[in-house]
């Protein structure tokens, strides 16, 4: 008889059911029965509970393409074979229809067995007991499992699996615990940081590609012993960096994802209602519910921006009629812009050379704004507690909705426990002095200047539309004429064109442009795109001016 020894392992580090012992025990059972050892098919890291002993790599390619090399397959337990009784009624029939023998080197009694299908009806039925005994047996451990870790994550423990990003699990005398990873802990906090800087979080996961930092499932390859030079690192994302971002982990909150890991992130919370704290925060509240603010105003779809948005995009407007001038390309490929209101009621305005019109614009701008430095804000809270409130009453929200849904007696009073607990707790804060929060402005090292220069084009179109900078363009024919009127110094000047008494042909290419720019006066300017009033702006730059002297 010749012999196929079957060697599985689900997870790699678990030593009693290693390779080696297998290999030894499925060796030592083919000499007995005086059987010569054609072949060795080794799956490891591979889970009988998930694949059937056709899907794994190396079996499935002797069970699938070289059957007829073998007579018999051996494997250490049944439980090395499968898990389920689907997938031992199609071992069973595989069996049966190309007269295999089944072999476990140790069965149920502690000797070995074997099935010989093709012959023995009896064979057959006990094969499919031992396949619902493993099956019962592999629910079992995974209930235990599920309940176990439900358990770890009630009281803060870290049940196992992937660790948060800027986390590290640690063993310690209570189980395994999240502390601050030394080194992922200050990238992340400095991700969060450029976010609400201005940046992108599409530029930040290209920087953070660039520079070599490890993705989360690299992180935890690279933990686990599985990464090493010259392995290639995964690219980051933006998906998976606003994944990231937006997740309570940076809260150091507890949290579950329900349906097998696939539902949205659940707060997990103890008995007062509170969130089960899993490590401590790598940011404050306060930075966390600005970095959301921030993240949900940028996913929101705003009229007329794209992707591939050019960089005058609702900046640049027809000083005629008032509307968007929209960047078109010639049967040349020569980019232009040119008026929105088209062939629905043309203005009679001409279209501008896209480079042209770009250049002088960026120009003007960072001739005032380019060596400004540039400063971010920091919202620091203050004494009233205002955040926990917060908290507290969101988690007051979220209890309630429980109780309402509670269908149990002991669920609705567990709920109402909670609720008391909160409701003590926002009484004794609502009862305590009120500071307000501050603001302050921070530089960054950077100028405005430069920062504009680390931008793509629509990250540049949005800090312009953001900025609240514009520019009107009309081309004045030959005997019209246009100008600025700044007459009613309350309201935003405005571009006043008179056409010429003949219309010319809409061919014509005469006529020079006009453009005004209405950048404001520059105090004024210089504050709202730097993000700080004028007074205070003036206040930071005769401070800057200072220690520049």
């Amino acid at each position: 008889m010749r012999a196929l020894l079957a060697i599985r392992l689900s997870v790699l580090t678990d030593e009693t059911t290693s390779p080696e012992r297998q290999l030894a025990w499925t060796s030592e059972e083919a000499e007995r029965r005086g059987w010569s050892i054609v072949g060795q098919a080794v799956d490891l890291d591979v889970s009988a509970t998930k694949t059937s002993p056709f899907e794994r790599p190396n079996l499935g390619k002797w069970l699938n393409e070289r059957a007829h090399e073998f007579d018999a397959v051996i494997w250490w337990k049944q439980d090395r074979a499968v898990r389920s009784m689907a997938d031992m009624a199609e071992l069973a029939k595989w069996a049966k229809q190309n007269r295999k023998v089944l072999v476990f080197a140790e069965g149920p009694s502690g000797g070995p067995i074997s099935f010989d299908l093709s012959s023995d009806i009896v064979a057959e039925l006990i094969f499919m007991i031992f396949a619902f005994a493993a099956q019962m047996e592999a629910q079992s451990i995974s209930d235990r499992t599920t309940d176990a870790k439900k358990y770890m994550r009630r009281i803060g423990r870290h049940p196992g699996g992937s660790v948060p990003y800027g986390y590290v699990a640690v063993a310690t005398s209570s189980g395994w615990r999240l502390v601050r990873d030394p080194v992922y802990a200050s990238i992340t906090q400095d991700i969060v940081n450029r976010v609400l800087a201005g940046h992108s979080v599409r530029s930040l996961a290209r920087d953070l590609t660039l520079q070599g930092i490890p993705t989360p499932k690299d992180l935890q390859r690279m933990r686990n012993g599985k990464w090493h030079p010259p392995m290639a690192l995964r690219q980051w994302s933006a998906a998976g960096l606003t994944e990231i971002l937006r997740s309570r982990n940076l809260l150091g909150q507890q949290t579950f994802k329900g349906g097998d890991g696939r539902g949205p992130e659940e707060i997990v919370r103890g008995d007062d209602g509170m969130p089960v704290m899993r490590g401590e925060p790598l940011i404050s509240r306060a930075t966390w519910d600005q970095l959301q603010e921030t993240l949900s105003g940028r996913a929101t779809k705003k009229s007329g921006s794209r992707a591939n948005g050019s960089l005058l995009l609702r900046v640049l407007f027809c000083a005629i009629c008032d509307q968007p001038m929209h960047e078109n390309r010639n049967s040349r490929g020569e980019r232009y812009y040119k008026c929105a209101s088209g062939r629905l009621f043309p203005c009679g305005n001409r279209s501008v050379q896209a480079d042209y019109a770009e250049t002088l614009f960026v120009r003007n701008l960072f001739g005032l704004l380019g060596d400004l430095p540039r400063f971010i804000e920091r919202r620091l809270p203050g004494e009233d507690h205002t955040e926990e409130l917060k908290e507290l009453q969101a988690n007051y929200e979220a209890v309630s909705v429980q109780l309402a849904s509670a269908r149990s007696s002991a669920a609705r009073a567990a709920a109402q426990r909670n609720l008391d607990a909160l409701d003590a707790r926002i009484v004794a804060l609502e009862a305590l002095p009120v500071v307000p929060p501050r603001t302050e402005w921070t530089p960054t090292g950077e100028t405005w200047g430069e920062y504009w220069e680390s931008l793509d084009v629509p990250e540049k179109n949005s800090f312009l539309r953001s900025s609240g900078v514009s520019m009107s363009y009309v081309k004045v024919m030959p005997g019209g004429r246009a100008w600025v009127d700044a007459s009613d110094p309350s309201a935003v000047p405005q571009v006043v064109y008179e056409p010429p008494a003949v219309a010319p042909s809409s061919r014509s290419r005469q006529g020079e442009p006009f453009f005004h720019m209405h950048f404001g006066i520059f105090p004024e300017l210089a504050a709202k795109a730097v993000g700080v009033p004028g007074q205070t702006l003036s206040g930071m730059l005769d401070a800057v001016a200072r220690v520049e002297e």
